[in-house]
């Protein structure tokens, strides 16, 4: 790794993840005033990896008896202890955030000493992985670059083993000549910790509260919509439909489109006001992607952001903006239910939310 960047193909389960710690832990002893960044394809696995890195990396202290910082970003939200940027040790961010990072110079390719790739794969077409291998790498000098390393389980998947062979080789090529790394020796030890079991997949129904809320969640962000229509930089977004985002199916994916897009017309905005409106339906169109994919408890988290000290003048302004969102909505749902989890009653305050939000709108 300290020669030449890799793609680690290891099944799903396999410890893809922790050999990028135990690579991360070594790039910073040989390398401590150069920053390592982990870009991940959504939203969800910034939350996911960044506490992962957090854990394993606990006891890393760096040569000058500094503790590691990992700070995390996507869309407003950053999670860096007051810290610039460019001041973590490790950051773990979006692709396409990263881009914008970038892009607005607040950050330098030639700075990073390693780059790791979650899901590798996704290095096709117009995703902003390729775009930050081709902005990034395909020109610049070795010298220059950062090493790279793609983590994933499944490399240019195709039914067609001669389309997989072109697929893959563009990959490595991509990443400055990577080469694939697989396991040669051991193969029945990794055979033991393979998964060999069948999938039961069970669809667990929403309850009443839950679907109620992520209605809610649905309406209010179309209400901001509604709000932003005026802003040609973001027409594109507001191709969506309310049905788009409430087909099951392919909510997750089109959330995702739509927190890329917002991000990237942030860079477009040219008022203060438009500029907070869209901060602002960033982050609940973030909170409602968590509520889909993963939990309750991350959803209010997220909307809980808004409303600390470093925001909350932001939603005092929002209050007093023409536009008029329905901001107690939000403000009453993010405060009670993070009491409530606080407190471990999550279901009866679950549904006391719901009571109030029905008594507010009617």
């Amino acid at each position: 790794m300290e020669d030449e960047s890799s793609v680690i193909f290891l099944p799903t389960g396999t410890g893809k993840t922790l050999i990028s710690t135990m690579i991360i832990s070594h790039m910073l002893r040989l390398n401590p005033r150069r920053q390592i960044v982990f870009v991940v394809d959504k939203v969800l696995l910034v939350l996911q990896q960044s506490q992962y890195l957090r854990d394993e990396l606990s006891e890393v202290v760096m040569g000058d008896g500094e503790v590691l910082r990992i700070g995390s970003l996507c869309g407003d939200k950053q999670d860096i202890a007051g810290e610039h940027i460019y001041n973590q040790h490790v950051l773990v961010v979006t692709a396409a955030y990263y881009l914008n990072i970038l892009r607005d110079g607040l950050a330098r390719w030639s700075d990073l000493s390693l780059v790791v790739m979650d899901e590798a794969h996704h290095c096709v077409s117009n995703h902003p992985y390729k775009k930050l291998l081709e902005l990034y790498v395909k020109d610049q000098p070795g010298e220059m670059r950062p090493k790279i390393l793609g983590l994933t389980a499944s490399p240019a998947g195709s039914p067609i083993l001669r389309e997989t062979i072109q697929t893959l080789r563009m990959l490595l090529r991509d990443m400055g000549n990577a080469r694939l790394r697989i396991v040669k020796e051991n193969k029945d030890e990794l055979n033991e910790i393979c998964s060999i079991s069948q999938l039961d997949i069970r669809v667990v129904p929403r309850n009443e509260t839950e679907t109620f809320i992520l209605t809610q969640l649905m309406d209010y962000i179309f209400i901001c919509f509604n709000q932003l229509s005026g802003l040609s930089c973001i027409a594109e977004i507001l191709q969506a439909t309310p049905d788009d985002i409430r087909v099951e199916d392919t909510r997750a994916q089109r959330l995702s489109n739509i927190h890329n897009r917002l991000v990237k017309a942030l860079k477009e905005i040219e008022s203060y006001q438009e500029e907070l409106l869209l901060k602002h339906c960033l982050t609940v169109v973030d909170a409602l992607l968590i509520l889909d994919q993963c939990s309750i408890e991350g959803c209010y988290t997220e909307l809980h952001s808004l409303y600390v000290p470093l925001h909350q003048n932001n939603m005092k302004e929002l209050g007093e903006m023409s536009c008029k969102l329905p901001l107690s909505s939000v403000k009453l749902i993010s405060f009670k239910l993070n009491e409530a989890i606080r407190e471990g009653k999550c279901e009866s305050s679950y549904e006391a939310v719901r009571q109030l939000l029905l008594h507010e709108s009617s």
